[in-house]
């Protein structure tokens, strides 16, 4: 499942990238905000022919509780396992997650883009992708995990947004 998520931010495409990628006192904030304890935060810097790229590697717990088909699935485990990449020349940010247990079965992840809007800020947009592999419950997998994204990508806007008026 393929889905597309767009907020449009006051401060420049620079300023929301420096600070949901590279200020680590608003990334802890921001996962204290959604609720997610932060088990492992390491950030290393790689240069090859491509340019600089910067790699996060996050582990973390989510406080809330999935319900239904994936807490059967997840049967306790609730370690997840995020890798972003930021792409400096291209502006891009990627993103790799590993959900516990059934991460084998389920691709996740997306691409973040920023494009300037001049005066008015800037726009972010999330080209994500989810793919369950399960038997009878891929689907609600799917869509379930879309739609948490959803609200937490939300929870980001309004948490980010007001960080960067401050």
């Amino acid at each position: 499942m393929d889905y597309r998520i767009e907020h449009d931010f006051k401060s420049s495409a620079d300023a929301v990238q420096q600070a949901t990628f590279f200020d680590e006192t608003f990334c802890r904030q921001l996962y204290q905000h959604l609720k997610l304890q932060i088990e492992s935060f390491e950030t290393r810097s790689e240069t090859n022919a491509g340019g600089e790229r910067v790699i996060r590697d996050l582990k973390f717990v989510a406080e809330r509780q999935a319900s239904g088909p994936l807490a059967k699935l997840l049967k306790g485990q609730s370690l997840v396992t995020q890798r972003e990449t930021f792409d400096c020349a291209a502006k891009t940010l990627k993103v790799e997650i590993q959900l516990p247990v059934i991460g084998k079965r389920v691709e996740m992840g997306g691409l973040y883009t920023w494009q300037d809007l001049g005066d008015n800020g800037c726009r972010r947009t999330w080209a994500g992708y989810c793919s369950a592999s399960i038997p009878l419950l891929g689907r609600k997998i799917e869509r379930f995990l879309v739609d948490e994204t959803h609200t937490s990508m939300a929870q980001t806007f309004d948490f980010t947004a007001d960080w960067l008026t401050k």
